[in-house]
């Protein structure tokens, strides 16, 4: 049987993606912590565990979360690639994690919105106190 396939909202803005988070912080991944079921299918979502070091939205008092990473949805008759673009959350050092509560577990947005890098000079992807930084012309 065929499946629908999925189309997300497209989130590469950080203001964006801000805007449609329950929940977006400053952190660091730790590491994989098992799987989920997502789209009803068993063990399809790997989960990561994230330090929390900063919430700019949101409320939040745990110093680390469990994280569910969106995969793509498993649609159509042939295997399922979960992340063909790479697992969002599986990244090294500081990022800024744009989140959704499904339900008490927190999950990224979409299969690749959900974490931005910060970047060496430590300027926000998001900066909730301020513009969005753009690239000079």
């Amino acid at each position: 049987m065929n499946e629908p396939c999925l189309s997300w909202v497209d989130l590469s803005d950080p203001a964006d993606a801000a805007e449609a988070a329950d929940l977006v912080i400053i952190g660091e991944e730790i590491g994989p912590d098992g799987t989920e079921s997502y789209f009803g299918t068993p063990g399809i979502a790997t989960v990561h565990r994230v330090h929390v070091d900063q919430v700019l939205k949101g409320t939040l008092d745990d110093q680390e979360i469990r994280v569910l990473s969106v995969p793509e949805s498993a649609c159509g008759t042939g295997p399922v690639d979960r992340y063909p673009n790479g697992d969002p959350l599986d990244v090294s050092g500081p990022a800024e994690y744009f989140l959704t509560d499904d339900e008490g577990q927190w999950r990224t947005q979409t299969p690749s919105a959900g974490v931005m890098m910060i970047p060496a000079d430590g300027v926000l992807p998001w900066d909730p106190t301020g513009p969005t930084p753009s690239p000079a012309p």
